[in-house]
């Protein structure tokens, strides 16, 4: 019995089923998406930054690439360790 339709599962057609699964995927990756571009940006700016060793730097990058809540942890308390590396002007 499917509660939200009031009438029995077996009785759903094949298409409704496949649109409440077409449905379900769309909504997990919008939901996806932001993370995903955080984690791609937390581990961009980990990796251009300059930190106090090549050990942090990596650790930073490492952190800032777990799923979901890798870049959060970075903003939160990575962004601001480290440096924007310093361009010389070679004219």
């Amino acid at each position: 019995y499917d509660p939200h339709r009031g009438q029995p599962v077996e009785k759903l057609g094949l298409i409704e089923k496949a649109d409440m699964d077409l449905y379900t995927i769309q909504v997990i990756l919008l939901l996806s998406i932001p993370f995903f571009i955080g984690t791609i940006w937390a581990m961009v700016n980990a990796a251009q930054k300059e930190f106090s060793s090549v050990g942090i730097k990596i650790t930073w990058i490492l952190i800032a690439g777990i799923p979901f809540i890798g870049f959060i942890i970075y903003l939160l308390f990575g962004f601001r360790k480290g440096r924007r590396p310093v361009v010389k002007n070679t004219d």
